[in-house]
């Protein structure tokens, strides 16, 4: 067995009005015509950036998802340069302009030093109020963005009481039975009473299994892993108190739960068979009391301000426990593996 443990406590200090990704200004010129003003963090040459920025939003995202329920699927069909999902768990070898990118969640780093892969999978589509991925390297926010940035913004607090119910359910046409339904409800309530900003969330999902076009059980996915069968929950609540005209102080904390249980597994005996030549096979009868699990924590605390003697200020400090289990991975064949069947978790 393999053990790798981390948490996270970091602190940070940022300019808000070097941001990437602030709104651009509008002008007008002499025409009546639209100009764009854009500002970054480092100074510009005469040629043209190699920097290229994809923003989708909320009502993009609900559109996406009829289609595809996944983040890392949703991006992949909607950023150029981003490659294809796996469709498990794993958003490993999604590749951005062929290299790795940092994913920023309301400004938190989701990458790990021992990468899990893990990153997008604990970021609940429902939560999400946009995205803009910056296609490019560049090292202003920490290390990782060797191909460019996701920087995923979640839902606000504040504004007009909102509240929003959604129920959905979802089953294989090929196969309708309890094994292949699955179901989702979510709960989002927002608004301000005075001074005071907050945002509460809460949602379950049950994943079912997949069928095929003929009614047969789809395997599970052996080497990264899947959900099928399994239970998700979350969590989140955001509280923002208005100090002035130009002072914020805000905090949020967010929990993100995925447990499969599932009495399949992949048989072990198709991958010894030549690349191609045979489907995958499910078989039933695993008894596996800890299989696929996603457990993740994060709580902020921040601080802006607008006009602090005459400069703007952005402070952000955030917590983040992330615990990842991952499939067994049969290595009998595998000599530097032990020849065991072995299951690697990460905290």
């Amino acid at each position: 067995m393999i053990i790798a443990r981390r948490r996270s406590l970091s602190f940070l200090a940022l300019s808000a009005a070097i941001s990437v990704f602030s709104a651009p200004a509008l002008a007008q010129d002499a025409e009546g015509g639209e100009i764009i003003v854009t500002a970054q963090r480092t100074n510009p040459d005469i040629t043209p950036p190699t920097h290229q920025i994809t923003t989708i939003d909320r009502e993009e995202l609900e559109m996406a998802r009829a289609a595809s329920d996944t983040l890392s699927t949703i991006l992949a069909k909607a950023v150029p340069g981003l490659a294809d999902s796996s469709r498990t768990m794993t958003d490993y070898g999604q590749t951005l302009r062929g290299r790795g990118s940092l994913i920023l969640v309301d400004g938190v780093p989701y990458n790990t030093n021992r990468d899990s892969s893990r990153n997008l999978i604990s970021v609940n589509p429902n939560m999400i109020e946009r995205v803009d991925v910056l296609r490019g390297g560049t090292a202003i926010y920490g290390s990782g963005a060797t191909g460019g940035l996701i920087s995923i913004n979640t839902r606000p607090a504040g504004g007009p009481l909102k509240i929003e119910t959604s129920l959905s359910a979802v089953t294989s046409l090929s196969k309708l039975t309890d094994q292949s339904l699955g179901a989702r409800a979510q709960q989002f309530v927002s608004g301000a009473v005075g001074s005071l900003d907050f945002a509460l969330s809460g949602g379950y999902e049950r994943i079912g299994a997949g069928f095929d076009g003929r009614g047969n059980r789809r395997a599970p996915e052996p080497s990264q892993g899947d959900l099928i069968d399994s239970n998700v929950w979350n969590v989140g609540g955001k509280l923002g108190h208005r100090l002035g005209t130009d002072g914020y102080v805000h905090g949020s904390v967010s929990y993100y739960r995925a447990d499969q249980n599932s009495d399949y597994a992949a048989d072990p005996a198709t991958g010894r068979l030549p690349a191609g030549t045979v489907l995958a096979r499910p078989i039933r009868g695993l008894e596996l009391a800890d299989q696929n699990q996603v457990h993740s924590l994060v709580a902020t605390f921040g601080y802006r301000n607008g006009d602090l003697l005459g400069s703007k200020v952005d402070l952000l400090g955030y917590y983040r426990d992330l615990f990842v289990r991952f499939t067994p991975f049969d290595a009998r064949g595998i000599a530097n593996r032990g020849r065991n069947v072995d299951q690697v978790f990460q905290n």
